[in-house]
């Protein structure tokens, strides 16, 4: 704020390890002083078990990302990543997918609005593999504009086989495909 420091990310046990090593590291600050990062997950120990994604509103840090059992792996790995963050402090990136198996099933993208987060890339059966699989990405040259829109694309598959890709814009509520 120009005049004091902070302590911002995920600091909690979760994100801190045996030895009491903890590592965040911020991604993105916009101009009202919103700013996005990841902390590093440990097992208690000192084993990593991914990253978390975290939201500082200027008060309070906030975990944001998918991170269900969708998103989580048999050993409690989980991986999100905040990758873009606009003026109004919205914030979209992705998650990878386990289903709660130990082999990666992809990633998910994701849109938090400032109260939750939610799924924003394609999940259909056109969307999925027959295993499972699913991968969302962002488009990297309108990731994520002021008005909370986000453009991306889906992987397509036709019972397993890979056959291109849907693009898809999330308008700030809802996908337009």
């Amino acid at each position: 704020n120009g005049a004091s420091r902070f302590k911002i990310g995920l600091l909690g046990p979760e994100h801190t390890r045996s030895d009491g090593y903890k590592s965040s590291s911020s991604r993105g600050m916009n101009a009202a002083g919103y700013v996005t990062g990841t902390s590093t997950r440990y097992d208690g120990g000192s084993s990593e078990l991914g990253t978390s994604s975290w939201l500082f509103d200027g008060v309070t840090t906030t975990e944001i990302g998918l991170i269900g059992p969708e998103h989580t792996r048999t050993d409690g790995y989980r991986q999100s990543e905040a990758e873009y963050l606009n003026e109004a402090g919205h914030v979209a990136g992705f998650s990878s997918r386990y289903h709660g198996g130990s082999e990666s099933l992809g990633r998910s993208v994701w849109f938090y609005d400032g109260a939750s987060t939610i799924n924003i890339g394609l999940t259909g059966p056109e969307h999925t593999r027959n295993d499972g699989y699913q991968h969302s990405e962002i488009w990297v040259y309108a990731p994520l504009d002021n008005e909370g829109r986000v453009a991306g694309l889906s992987h397509r598959f036709s019972d397993n086989p890979f056959v291109g890709y849907s693009t898809w814009l999330f308008n700030g509520t809802a996908n337009v495909e």
